[in-house]
């Protein structure tokens, strides 16, 4: 948990005042923190929008790696061609959305670190939580062809769920489907 004490003159959005406390903190994280009730202004939860002033305390219950402004690991490709790239997704960053560090921006930081076009797009979404290889498509005819494979089954997808103690029986298959 950080505490500030605000020290300025003029009132400021607590978004904007935030920001520029922690670069690392993007709209999308803090609207995040927001709603899970992890940023207080004088104790109380208040909007982004919210001027604070000289005086006023902000508490916020984030993570120190949350509010660092730390460099990108690179994303680790798999395979890459003409028309494709498997990426290896670690847990815990999701694959597209607001936040500053995602596997899509991750890859497009890589390739042009490599001085390559960076036009990459998802062709499949795994969880935040969840590791594993993602396919994103250089070209339209890429994305096309993946995303008709992945529809007709054609690419099929594996799951493996790591348990930690002992399972009984020691071993098993189990085949499912998710419903909405």
């Amino acid at each position: 948990m950080k505490e500030l004490h605000v020290k300025c003159l003029l009132p400021v959005r607590m978004d904007k005042y935030l920001m520029d406390q922690f670069p690392a903190l993007s709209m999308g994280r803090l609207n995040k923190a927001l709603r899970e009730n992890k940023i207080k202004l004088n104790g109380k939860k208040q909007p982004l929008s919210t001027r604070v002033q000289n005086g006023d305390s902000i508490k916020l219950f984030l993570t120190d790696e949350q509010l660092e402004n730390r460099p990108t690991p690179a994303a680790v490709f798999v395979y890459e061609d003409d028309d494709i790239i498997i990426a290896n997704k670690p847990a815990g960053i999701a694959v597209d959305g607001p936040d500053s560090d995602t596997l899509v921006r991750r890859v497009q930081a890589k390739l042009a670190a490599e001085g390559k076009p960076t036009h990459a797009v998802l062709c499949h979404r795994l969880d935040t939580g969840t590791s594993g290889l993602v396919l994103l498509a250089k070209s339209s005819a890429a994305e096309a062809f993946l995303t008709a494979a992945i529809k007709s089954r054609a690419i099929e997808k594996r799951y493996l769920c790591v348990t930690f103690g002992r399972p009984n029986p020691p071993a098993a298959l189990l085949r499912d489907y998710l419903l909405k």
